[in-house]
């Protein structure tokens, strides 16, 4: 016989997939829905089930609600791959002074007391991906002593940690890892999904762990307003969504009308794709302060922001390096109102497919403008998932390589008291998912010669670039990478 709870659970996601939200105040049910959601058809089922739905509520432990766009679409790519790490976001950091262990351990968990989306799990209702928030949760914690272990186990411990795969049907999302290396020496690992992961939301949580572990070192609760929980950013994507779909997909269908981009190839590797294989060899680029401003003044002269030279740089050197012209890259933004949720963790990120074409080999000056075009246009048309225009026997990805760029980075967001804590950039990822993926910060430098003032140093460029050693050789990755800080640098020296 069929459990009663199951066609209640079926009801609601039904219900919460038409964006009416049930919940119980005392011993009434009460409900939020969207303008003309709640049909006479649906009140009547409604009040049938009403015993049924009372009691579901009044013993569950969560919440049910629909998926956003973004953990739908890194969902679905966990599932073609269910066993590879590929969607953990690792941060790493040095600490150097008198842990508490236990202090930072209750903050963790304190943090995801306060935020529903570290508390949710993915579960299919009925075929609809639906988010379960439990009521209670805490992170998931792990402590090991290393001191005297050599520099390569402890990475190769860390490493661990970060490949343990997640099952996004059961774990607990937030994942911390403490190792202490020596006398008031430590290693301190945050961890997440992309199914939450987005800058902004690591920003939060590491001056949320600053802020509670300051305050319960002190014996006392911090004093925090409550944060925007990510509920409420899935109801304001979904009206957003609901607005201008028609000029959407016709975006997207001008975008494909000369056909999808074509295929380009690059010097493959004949090893099999292995989770070891994606592990990346990253290569850098550092852009000293003063090339820095250099670079700041030519995309000044030609209208354009440094990320959309770094793009351009980008496109030029697949250019050189594969023959092709009419190429497509993709590249990350955060699709929320940053003012109102500014305290809000969970995920945000969209990656819209920039489309450039270089035939005919276009002045520099012009190329920019196509790519600033090319970016200005994918970020209003962003919200239709590209995938629902493609033709049926699409080739495959439309693309492979991703171009990032980091507003903020987390140099100096975490504050442990008399702790000193340092950012590990080199740890920013050691796996790599697309096949080239290209992070661009910038780092605190030295001063510009006349140029610091108040005391303010000038900021360097950083471009950390990883690559898929099951596609590329680091011979073929360092070539791209040299290729791609000459085009850069070449910019930066354009008389003005």
């Amino acid at each position: 016989m069929a459990d009663p709870s199951d066609a209640t659970e079926a009801l609601l996601a039904e219900l919460a997939g038409l964006g009416i939200q049930l919940r119980l105040e005392g011993e009434a049910l009460r409900f939020t829905a969207p303008a003309g959601a709640l049909t006479p058809e649906i009140r009547t089922r409604l009040q049938a089930a009403k015993p049924a739905v009372t009691e579901y509520l009044r013993s569950s432990d969560s919440t049910l609600l629909p998926a956003s766009l973004v953990q739908r679409r890194f969902w679905e790519l966990q599932q073609l791959d269910p066993d590879w790490s590929f969607y953990n976001v690792p941060f790493l950091f040095q600490l150097q002074g008198p842990v508490d262990p236990a202090i930072l351990r209750r903050s963790l968990d304190a943090i995801v007391m306060r935020h529903e989306s570290l508390r949710t799990t993915l579960h299919r209702r009925d075929g609809k991906l639906m988010q379960v928030i439990a009521g209670a949760g805490a992170a998931d914690w792990l402590e090991a002593d290393m001191d005297g272990a050599s520099d390569d186990d402890i990475r190769g411990f860390l490493r661990q940690q970060v490949l343990r795969r997640y099952d996004l049907a059961r774990d607990q999302i937030l994942r911390g890892v403490l190792v202490r290396t020596g006398a008031d020496a430590w290693l301190f690992q945050i961890c997440l999904h992309n199914v939450v992961f987005d800058l902004s939301s690591i920003l939060v949580i590491l001056d949320e762990v600053s802020r509670h572990y300051t305050a319960f070192a002190a014996g006392r609760d911090p004093a925090l307003p409550a944060p925007v929980q990510y509920a409420e950013y899935v109801r304001w994507q979904a009206a957003s969504v609901a607005s201008g779909m028609d000029r959407r997909r016709v975006y997207w269908q001008n975008w494909l009308s000369n056909g999808e981009p074509p295929p380009w190839s690059w010097p493959q590797r004949a090893e099999p794709a292995t989770q070891a294989g994606f592990h990346s060899l990253p290569t850098w680029a550092r852009l000293s302060p003063e090339d820095h401003t250099r670079l700041q003044a030519f995309c000044r002269a030609n209208g354009v922001t440094v990320y959309i030279a770094m793009l351009t740089a980008y496109f030029l050197a697949t250019r050189q390096m594969t023959g092709c012209a009419d190429l497509t890259i993709g590249t990350t933004y955060s699709d929320r109102d940053a003012s109102r949720f500014a305290s809000m963790i969970g995920a945000s990120i969209v990656v819209p497919a920039l489309r450039v074409d270089m035939s005919g080999d276009p002045a520099l000056p012009e190329l920019l403008l196509r790519v600033r075009e090319a970016l200005a246009a994918s970020l209003t048309n962003q919200d239709l998932p590209i995938d629902e225009v493609l033709p049926r026997d699409a080739k495959g990805p439309l693309f492979r390589m991703v171009c990032t760029a980091f507003p903020e980075t987390p140099h100096g967001k975490l504050r442990l008291g008399n702790v000193k804590a340092t950012w590990l950039e080199e740890w920013l990822n050691p796996i790599s998912r697309p096949t080239l993926y290209l992070v661009i910060w910038e780092t605190p430098g030295q001063a510009v010669q006349g140029q610091a003032t108040q005391g303010q140093g000038a900021m360097a460029l950083t471009c950390h670039m990883m690559h898929r050693q099951d596609v590329w050789d680091s011979g073929t990755a360092k070539d791209m990478m040299t290729t791609f800080e000459t085009i850069v640098r070449s910019m930066a020296a354009t008389p003005l």
